[in-house]
């Protein structure tokens, strides 16, 4: 927030070449805090001098052990203390947004799931053969065509649950 311009802005990407010794800090997992970036040689980047901050906090975004970017919180053009609430709070906001790309994935995921089955009771009921679906090593069906239940004398809803000894 610029707060003499009374409005939000993001203060761009860094160059991933010129920023090799943050991003590997970052990748450490801990938080960067910095109370004076012009003495902190993991912030000689252009990127901080153009912009004329004096103290940044960066949180690092990692999913799954890999760095997937920063929070960072700037502060211009002085140098100051963060105090330990205020990291806290970044750290909170960096694992909320963990959380939602979590909670993305696994909603990707469960889509993709979803229609895998789709598919594959599509070709199940396609095909002539009476079929049946079940657990390894188990041997309990968790699916069938009619057609194999008709075959064992089942209603299709009977053959869930049913173990493949037990046809025999």
């Amino acid at each position: 927030y610029v707060r003499s311009r009374q409005c939000y802005e993001s203060s761009g990407e860094l160059n991933v070449e010129s920023s090799r010794a943050l991003i590997g800090a970052l990748q450490a997992g801990a938080p960067v805090v910095e109370q004076d970036v012009a003495g902190d040689a993991r912030f000689a980047i252009e990127h901080f001098f153009r912009t004329g901050l004096g103290a940044v906090m960066a949180v690092p975004i990692h999913s799954r052990g890999e760095l997937l970017g920063a929070l960072f919180v700037e502060h211009a053009p002085d140098p100051r203390r963060w105090e330990v609430d205020e990291q806290n709070f970044a750290v909170s906001v960096v694992q909320l947004l963990s959380l939602a790309n979590k909670a993305r994935r696994l909603d990707r995921a469960e889509e993709a799931l979803r229609e895998s089955q789709s598919r594959f009771r599509a070709i199940v009921e396609a095909s002539p053969v009476p079929m049946v679906v079940v657990t390894v090593p188990q041997g309990v069906c968790v699916y069938g065509k009619v057609a194999a239940a008709e075959a064992l004398g089942l209603r299709r809803e009977e053959l869930a649950g049913q173990r493949t000894k037990d046809f025999y």
